[in-house]
């Protein structure tokens, strides 16, 4: 077992514990089975230990489980975890079985009020392999010397398909030219490779959304420096057009022909992302007519009054609106409240501050006024 200082506040480790309790020590299936996600991926050290789903996983537990049902004591060690996104936490680690360490990268997604597993990955420590290779993409001269080139390129292509999440990697020049891409990544853009280099014209950077390039370029510039790897939120192009939002986490490696270039594991955050949008509009916009509530509103003033020296404020409310409710109803009423916000967006500029503060009652806060001839 691990024993965890008080002063490390790991979100998901119980729920790692948990997990192996049931599974190694109590060999309980449907307990086990309650603690991972319904879209779970596992991919463990064996041939054939890999489960795409909840389902294949219990069948993998239940053979495992009936071939040997005695408990089998575990050791957790090296234990770290690192915030995805908001909900998605990864944690590394090492795990001992009986004598025999096995490396694990898991992903817990929160469901509710508890973290479950929706990825597993076990490798083990290979010679060929080096030691500080943050992923297993490059091996020692020597084996590679004595490797037929086709066995060279299926290891590679195994290695790759192996790790979770998708993988691009791109030399550290000019808009990032490819230099390696799995299918799983090509699977989440919708692409075949040949299609990928065409529509790409063989650069990462033309799937890279334009308003995010140059924080994706400044991200890995300062990464880079630093310490060699970086991590950074983008929007990625589909072959379709449409977008999903990434986390791209990489680092700086030299490639076969001595260039240097990135490599890094994509995951997919488009869900997350949208909820976490969607809980800022709730937080911050009024649900009828889709301008700021009272509380942005006054925060967004506060803030400009700071920094501007001429403003203006427009206070209104609109006549007779409980004579309009009581006679056509609150749906007509609605429409009239969303059509006054219409007209005031189509009179005022981008950056200029519209709210509903009330039932009828409006405020527009007009930027940069220097005369009254400006607010007219």
């Amino acid at each position: 077992m691990i024993y965890k200082s008080k002063e490390n506040n790991y979100k998901v480790l119980n729920s790692l514990e948990t997990f192996f309790q049931s599974y190694l020590v109590e060999r309980d299936v449907a307990k086990t089975l309650s603690l991972v996600t319904d879209d779970l991926y596992s991919l463990g050290t064996g041939a054939h230990e890999v489960a795409s789903n909840k389902k294949e996983f219990e069948n993998l537990l239940i053979e495992e489980i009936e071939a040997e049902p005695s408990p089998i004591e575990y050791k957790i060690s090296n234990y770290t975890e690192k915030d995805i996104v908001d909900g998605v936490t990864i944690c590394m680690c090492n795990v001992i079985v009986r004598d025999f360490l096995t490396r694990l990268t898991a992903t817990f997604r929160l469901c509710g009020n508890e973290y479950k597993a929706c990825n597993f990955h076990l490798s083990s420590a290979t010679a060929i392999q080096e030691d500080r290779e943050f992923f297993p993409l490059r091996f020692s001269n020597n084996i590679l010397n004595k490797m037929k080139v086709e066995s060279q390129k299926k290891l590679s292509e195994l290695i790759m398909e192996s790790i979770p999440g998708g993988v691009v990697g791109g030399y550290l020049e000019p808009n990032f030219p490819l230099y390696v891409i799995n299918d799983e990544l090509l699977g989440y853009l919708g692409y075949t490779y040949d299609e990928y280099v065409h529509d790409t014209k063989g650069l990462i950077s033309n799937t890279i959304h334009h308003d995010d390039l140059d924080s994706v370029n400044q991200a890995v510039e300062d990464g880079i420096k630093n310490c060699e790897e970086y991590e950074v939120r983008y929007r990625m192009k589909k072959k379709d057009g449409s977008y999903i939002w990434v986390y791209d986490r990489g680092k700086k490696i030299i490639s076969e022909d001595g260039r240097p270039a990135i490599i890094s594991i994509i995951i997919d955050i488009s869900e997350t992302v949208e909820l976490q949008n969607k809980l800022i509009r709730e937080a911050t916009l009024d649900s009828l007519t889709q301008v700021y509530n009272r509380k942005e509103e006054t925060k967004l003033i506060e803030l400009d009054l700071k920094k501007s020296k001429s403003r203006a404020i427009l206070l209104m409310d609109l006549d007779n609106l409980k004579t309009i409710n009581d006679a056509c109803g609150h749906l007509i009423g609605d429409e009239v409240l969303v059509a006054l916000t219409s007209i005031l967006k189509a009179n005022t500029r981008e950056n200029d501050i519209i709210a509903r503060v009330g039932g009828d009652e409006f405020i527009v806060y007009l930027k940069n006024i220097n005369k009254e001839e400006d607010v007219l």
